[in-house]
């Protein structure tokens, strides 16, 4: 998701929203000493309307002014001590994809030269004799759910039926 400026419109007040990332001109922004500048006009600014950092809030576009309420903060851990200098040289480095550990396990089997293979009589847990008594037991006995109207009837036109 990116932060997006509908229609590519650049005016005070024009409010901002998140949409997919497509790399348009309205999704394009410029960190600048703590602004965080419209890159295709960069005479406005994303600016917290009245200063309220309340939730809920939602950002909109501001002629660039200096004010606290066009200032923002970059955190993330340590990186956030970081001056602005050494963040922009910063150079993103895509994220190692994490692998679950089960993933790493069956590699050091098989670098061990280890067969770890499931026993012939093996049942997943949640094929278990106990488990599907268990939700047998939960499912609506024979008959069930009933109706909710007498056997017979026929709606509110039908007089042939009287209920007491």
């Amino acid at each position: 998701m990116c932060i997006d400026l509908p229609g590519g419109n650049a005016y005070n007040g024009n409010k901002l929203q998140l949409w997919g990332c497509n790399g348009g001109d309205s999704q394009n922004w410029a960190w600048d000493n703590g602004q965080i500048k419209y890159a295709a006009d960069d005479s406005f600014c994303i600016d917290l309307p009245g200063g309220n950092a309340e939730n809920g809030n939602q950002l909109w576009l501001w002629e660039c002014s200096d004010g606290d309420s066009q200032q923002w903060s970059i955190y993330s851990g340590a990186w956030s001590q970081r001056t602005d200098r050494q963040r922009a040289n910063h150079t993103h480095k895509k994220p190692k994809v994490h692998r679950p550990w089960m993933h790493e396990m069956q590699k050091i089997l098989q670098t061990l030269g280890k067969n770890w293979t499931k026993p012939a009589d093996f049942v997943p847990w949640y094929e278990s004799k106990s488990v599907k008594d268990w939700f047998a037991a939960q499912m609506p006995g024979p008959g069930l759910p009933r109706p909710l109207v007498p056997d017979g009837w026929n709606g509110y036109s039908n007089t042939s039926l009287i209920l007491v």
